[in-house]
């Protein structure tokens, strides 16, 4: 009789980044986290690393923890998805497989011609697959942490879109003081702290109007308890400037808690008569 595998065990989870495992599983003791490594690393074929998540996310750089549980010793992997591949070292920068769909979603709604704001970079995952989609735009992203943005433009060369992102290595509310009215769409990719910036992102839309993708953590007892908390704040900060199109639960991201993306259209600014 065959035992089952140890990523189809109920309750168990983990995420794959390019060929690395990522589990979550801090109150077991070390001798069994190394030994669901192990199984992990002999079940699934294309996994060549297993690391373990010893806590939250944290940090200004929203950096994880990690333990390394099998396979080689690295924490650095290729990551493929909708025919781009990011470099990312997992050590030092973050990175989300769980927003695939949300990435390619955006990047449908780009059209040819438009000037774009990603606000928080990461390794480019955002602008790097609206640039492959819809060549005829032009993105400009921001991102602090350093190494992030190396590997964003190296990811960029890549990909070979380098030529349509402008790479700015940045605090986001420094570059922005003083841009208003530049852009056609804004993408706000840090649901941590997403409220701060949002008049950032209202100021920096074009005055003929445009679109921003506003991503946000929410309590709530349900899905749609969460959707809806989001769109009472977002109205409030909205004050008739704009209106909610679009909402969705993204991904759970613990008892109670859910990552939300909201696509706020920003009206035109009416011209003086």
């Amino acid at each position: 009789m065959t035992s089952t595998p140890v990523h189809k065990v109920p309750g168990f989870s983990f995420e794959i980044i390019g060929d690395i495992a990522i589990v979550k599983m801090p109150h077991t003791d070390k001798s069994k986290r190394k030994t669901i490594g192990e199984a992990l690393l002999r079940d699934i074929r294309q996994i060549r690393v297993v690391l373990a998540q010893k806590g939250p996310i944290g940090g200004e750089y929203r950096i994880r923890e990690m333990e390394h549980l099998a396979g080689e010793p690295r924490t650095t992997t290729i990551h493929k998805e909708y025919g781009c591949s990011f470099s990312i070292d997992l050590s030092r920068v973050y990175f989300s497989p769980r927003l695939s769909t949300e990435r390619m979603r955006v990047a449908d709604l780009v059209t040819p011609g438009e000037y774009v704001l990603n606000m928080f970079a990461g390794v480019s995952p955002f602008s790097i697959l609206i640039a492959k989609k819809q060549p005829q735009c032009t993105i400009v992203e921001i991102e602090l942490n350093l190494v992030a943005h190396e590997l964003a433009q190296k990811n960029a060369i890549r990909n070979k879109v380098s030529e349509r992102i402008e790479q700015i290595h940045g605090d986001t509310k420094r570059e922005l003081e003083g841009v208003q009215g530049r852009f056609d769409r804004v993408i706000i990719p840090l649901p941590e702290s997403s409220f701060e910036f949002l008049e950032s992102a209202i100021r920096s839309i074009k005055k003929q109007g445009g679109w921003i993708h506003f991503y946000t953590h929410m309590h709530g007892r349900s899905n749609a308890d969460a959707i809806e908390s989001a769109r009472v704040k977002l109205e409030e900060s909205l004050r008739s400037r704009g209106s909610l199109r679009y909402s969705r639960v993204v991904k759970g991201i613990g008892p109670g808690w859910y990552q939300i993306v909201a696509d706020l259209e920003i009206y035109p600014i009416q011209q003086a008569q």
